[in-house]
């Protein structure tokens, strides 16, 4: 599938026209991400600068991929900016879930798989405790009605678990939970 649609801004029709001396505005749009299976980001702006592209991620040894695999829609990178096409802010993570079709990427699928067998392995959780665990880790992947419940419940199950558990519970969180959710979770 080709990148998202570009929209045009109030002036472009004007430059295209022939206004500023003809010359036509670089119109707003988000580059190609390039990020392994595992969510290594390895570039934000895969089509600018393919020279950079690798097929394998040099960290993990996974493949890499700039597509969603469900809807091959282009995993969205740097935004270029109206009238910075160099600049913009660089993307400090992958996205985790697709922006056309809403399916998880792949290393968001592998953290919450991984979030579920550490939930089983706490043996200081109930059946119920665990199943309720799993279910937070998905409320904390986005910023959602039930992030706050779902943050307290991981608080509350990383102090049962103990010291070592616990820990381990806090860095899924920091890596599989929003910003707000990270907060109530882990503190400022």
């Amino acid at each position: 599938m080709s990148d998202p649609p570009k929209q045009a801004s109030p002036n472009s029709a004007k430059m295209a026209a022939g206004g500023a001396a003809g010359r036509r505005a670089a119109v707003p749009r988000f580059e190609v991400a390039l990020v392994c299976a595992n969510g290594h980001l390895l570039n934000d702006r895969a089509e600018a600068q393919a020279t950079l592209n690798v097929k394998f991620c040099p960290e993990c040894g996974e493949g890499t991929l700039s597509h969603c695999p469900e809807c091959d829609t282009a995993l969205r990178g740097r935004f270029l900016p109206e009238g910075d096409p160099q600049g913009g802010k660089r993307l400090s993570r992958p996205p985790r879930f697709c922006h056309e079709c809403g399916s998880p990427f792949p290393w968001t699928a592998e953290r919450l798989l991984a979030a579920d067998e550490l939930a089983a392995q706490l043996d200081d959780l109930s059946d119920e405790e665990r199943r309720l665990l799993r279910a937070a880790f998905r409320d904390i992947l986005t910023e959602n009605p039930r992030t706050e419940v779902a943050a307290l419940r991981i608080k509350r199950a990383a102090e049962q678990a103990g010291k070592g558990a616990g820990r381990i519970l806090f860095e899924v969180v920091e890596n599989l939970a929003s910003e707000t959710a990270k907060r109530l979770i882990l503190g400022p």
